[in-house]
């Protein structure tokens, strides 16, 4: 599916059956898209001028890709520059980051790594800000029969309930 969907990008027809060379001239940036079946992962490689952009490109087509099936788990990982065999999970950098906390500590190694520029090596924090706050959570608490709401709910309407609130 990915490959169909980005088959304007392919470079010199650099494609196979578990992946594929990207170009963007837009973006001036390269691209390695490549799915290892066994490991059951995928793995991006991007170089050029705009490459975050271009990676930015890639990973929201597989975004849109993964979110068209039912029940699919997906962990994004961010590889340490300097242990790639290691990665940290994105949504776990994002809590740090939701919290404030700019260290994460990587025990088997005992060093620590900064959360913002693990983060800003895949999107920039204007990006995750934006994509945060369009996002709208709901809590259904059945027990006191409340509806919590959180997220972006500037033009969101509240529709029910008397002691429902919106945060």
């Amino acid at each position: 599916r990915f490959i169909v969907k980005r088959h304007q990008d392919i470079k010199n027809k650099l494609q196979w059956r578990t992946g594929v060379v990207l170009e963007d001239k837009a973006f001036r940036a390269i691209g390695i898209v490549k799915a290892d079946m066994r490991d059951r992962k995928i793995e991006i490689w991007v170089t050029g001028e705009q490459k975050k952009g271009y990676f930015s490109v890639i990973r929201k087509t597989l975004t849109d890709i993964n979110n068209s099936f039912e029940k699919l788990e997906v962990k994004e990982l961010i590889p340490l520059n300097d242990h790639p065999e290691l990665a940290i999970e994105y949504d776990e950098l994002l809590g740090y980051e939701l919290a404030n906390k700019d260290e994460y500590f990587v025990g088997k190694l005992r060093k620590s790594y900064s959360v913002s520029k693990l983060l800003n090596g895949i999107e920039k924090k204007e990006d995750r800000q934006r994509r945060m706050n369009q996002s709208v959570h709901v809590h259904f608490d059945n027990s006191v029969r409340k509806v919590s709401v959180g997220g972006n709910v500037e033009d969101a309407n509240l529709i029910a309930g008397d002691e429902n609130t919106m945060r």
